[in-house]
């Protein structure tokens, strides 16, 4: 009951200055009422109005609080995800990102049923051989192309172009269609279950020199932004045309 009191002050207090409004009627003297301005009756129907409006507001709020419990507990009993927040999150760097969005990426792929990702390298994802069969589609630089070679000078990590191809086999071997693209991506990017209600995107920002665990990025649910979510998808899709198939090897 007090957690409910909290929850709608306005209501509440209506229901207290109704009640006090309407005991005090009654309680003082009739003369101090008149000196007021108003009769005594006219101060109990007032009162009782007030008390009758929080009444029923104060009802229809646990109304509403009542059925949203029982659509989060109906959504838990099927199965079904939470959007992963109902407003932007922000993380400055990689440990943000571990610790505000519950761990790495296959403990948040534990609820989703088919993502499509752009990968920079993506090998110590699929090395950790947990819930790698979610991505469906993944794009990958070209490890031939001049794009990723220029990366990987920048960011001092001569094994980049190996490590895209080992991820490449992994991600065939978990049942992904790979696609190899020419240019450079600027951004690594988790498309969820976006045909879903419970949808979400995540975009990491990836530059030339920029260090791995100190980049940032942000998820942003279907449900707050719709149509961000579905434009990254088509530009996802017009990349993945724009790819080629990565050889099974």
């Amino acid at each position: 009951m007090w957690r409910f009191i909290r929850e709608h002050p306005g209501a509440s207090i209506g229901i207290a200055v109704g009640g006090l409004i309407n005991v005090g009627s009654r309680v003082n003297d009739v003369y101090s009422l008149f000196n007021a301005g108003l009769p005594a009756a006219a101060w109990e129907a007032i009162g009782a109005n007030i008390f009758f409006v929080a009444v029923v507001v104060l009802f229809y709020q646990w109304h509403k609080s009542a059925a949203a419990s029982r659509d989060a507990q109906s959504q838990q009993a099927a199965g079904i995800s939470s959007p992963v927040s109902a407003s932007p999150e922000f993380f400055p760097d990689q440990p943000a990102l571990q610790i505000g969005s519950g761990g790495s990426l296959a403990a948040r792929f534990a609820n989703v049923t088919s993502a499509s990702a752009i990968f920079v390298v993506g090998s110590k994802f699929y090395h950790a051989q947990n819930n790698v069969g979610v991505i469906k589609r993944l794009l990958l630089p070209n490890p031939e192309g001049e794009a990723i070679k220029y990366h990987a000078q920048t960011v001092k990590h001569p094994l980049t172009t190996k490590l895209i191809r080992e991820a490449t086999r992994e991600a065939i071997k978990a049942g992904a269609k790979v696609r190899w693209y020419d240019h450079f991506f600027f951004n690594s990017i988790i498309l969820a279950d976006t045909d879903k209600p419970t949808g979400w995107m995540h975009i990491e920002t990836v530059l030339p020199y920029s260090q791995p665990e100190k980049r940032p990025s942000y998820i942003v649910s279907k449900q707050l932004a719709p149509q961000a979510v579905a434009e990254l998808q088509r530009v996802f899709d017009e990349i993945w045309d724009n790819a080629k198939d990565a050889p099974n090897r």
